[in-house]
């Protein structure tokens, strides 16, 4: 067997030929040849040539000063840019959701208690009939545990039917303290209801008081009036054609 040109494959393999081909060419193992090139440290010698003009010293110095110049510039345009922009984006719409807006606009007490606008906005719309039904809703409530609770007590033991005496004795004073508050917003709604027909009323007592001050001025002035015609006509049928 002959010797391998070691030679000819470690110049060729710094050429950057590839160990599978020397080896296909010269008849040795790549392992064989990576294995010396390992050994004997052979390096590949790039051979691409550089495609960049090299610039004289004279155009290098020029080129850099325009850069400089450049840079100098983008720096003012954009600190000019960064000056006159304002510092966030708009937001096209209303950027901020409505929250608490409407206690601003209702008093003392919705602006300190914070109130929510849904919580603002059903107590502007909250009527007495409201309050009315309020209560008695509540008294419905109590009446139904009063009834639950004493089925509870037949199976309670003393300490528990103490308890709900207890509870059935203050809800009773709830109660009557409710019916209480029932009763004066009835009374309440009542006046309201007259306060609502008043302001018609006086007009129609003042329209007929006008209309009878007028009747009796034109009867006292002699004057003619679709009444007095019909009370002389009248008259005269009485008295027969008598003078």
């Amino acid at each position: 067997m002959a010797t391998p040109d070691w030679e000819a494959i470690k110049a060729a393999y710094q050429s950057g030929v590839s160990a599978r081909s020397l080896a296909a060419r010269f008849g040795v193992s790549h392992t064989a040849i990576n294995k010396r090139a390992k050994k004997e440290g052979w390096t590949v010698v790039s051979t691409e040539v550089s495609t960049q003009p090299k610039v004289s010293s004279g155009n290098q110095s020029g080129n850099h000063g325009k850069t400089s110049n450049r840079k100098a510039l983008s720096k003012v345009s954009t600190r000019k840019k960064s000056e006159n922009s304002p510092e966030t984006k708009r937001i096209p719409g209303r950027p901020f959701t409505a929250h608490n807006t409407e206690s601003l606009k209702h008093g003392a007490y919705a602006r300190r208690l914070l109130l929510s606008d849904d919580v603002t906005i059903d107590t502007l719309n909250t009527e007495l009939k409201g309050e009315l039904f309020l209560v008695r809703a509540g008294n419905m409530l109590a009446v139904t545990n009063i009834g639950k609770w004493t089925a509870q007590m037949e199976d309670a033991t003393p300490e528990e039917q103490k308890n709900l005496r207890e509870q059935i004795a203050a809800a009773e004073k709830g109660i009557m303290r409710n019916i209480a508050r029932i009763e004066s917003l009835e009374r309440s709604l009542g006046a309201l209801a007259i306060m609502a027909v008043t302001p018609a009323k006086i007009v129609a007592d003042t329209a007929y008081k006008e209309a009878v001050t007028a009747k009796l001025t034109a009867e006292n002035q002699g004057i003619t009036t679709p009444l007095t015609e019909a009370i002389d006509e009248l008259q005269s049928l009485n008295k027969g054609g008598k003078l």
